[in-house]
């Protein structure tokens, strides 16, 4: 058990210190990704997360702004509106929080995302690292010019968040297992 836990937390800490945001960017955007709302209407407990961790690293940038991207995929619930009304009782400043809501999938979450932030020129994707990380490579799949701009979001990682990062970890390397097999 301890051995999975060390090995979740490496593939974790890599993935999020592989395009680490510069320390000061003039006109920065942190967005946080999707992920389906409850059944009910609620924020699920990885919207949460998710939405805390981006709440940490908008602290890191005066003024940056905040996207919320998702769709309603799950449900009829919009991911975004879910997290942007999370992010706001989080202390985020409400007329720097943007939704995206149309995002079907990751890779529209790139695609859908990038015109919406034309101007800047920090993009940190927040959500666990390794789908971060993945979304980054969607986006440059997108548009390669982006590289110097677009950066993966290194969330402070504890023993306690393992009930995400391990499922995170599993779904991510199935889904590389699935590509390399393609």
């Amino acid at each position: 058990m301890a051995a999975v836990a060390i090995g979740v937390d490496r593939l974790h800490y890599r993935a999020g210190r592989a395009a680490p945001p510069p320390p000061h960017p003039k006109h920065p955007v942190v967005v946080v990704l999707g992920f389906p709302t409850m059944p009910s209407g609620q924020p699920s407990p990885v919207q949460r997360w998710r939405v805390a961790r981006a709440l940490e690293v908008l602290r890191q940038f005066d003024g940056a702004r905040l996207i919320c991207s998702g769709g309603a995929v799950a449900n009829r619930w919009v991911e975004a509106e879910t997290m942007a009304a999370l992010a706001v009782s989080g202390g985020a400043d409400p007329s720097l929080v943007e939704i995206e809501g149309e995002s079907p999938n990751s890779w529209e979450n790139a695609a859908n995302t990038r015109d919406l932030v034309a101007n800047c020129d920090a993009v940190v994707l927040v959500s666990d690292p390794l789908h971060a990380a993945r979304v980054r490579s969607y986006w440059l799949a997108q548009e390669p010019a982006d590289e110097a701009r677009v950066f993966v979001a290194d969330v402070d990682r504890s023993w306690r968040d393992l009930w995400i990062l391990t499922p995170a970890a599993t779904i991510e390397i199935a889904r590389r297992l699935r590509d390399l097999l393609r």
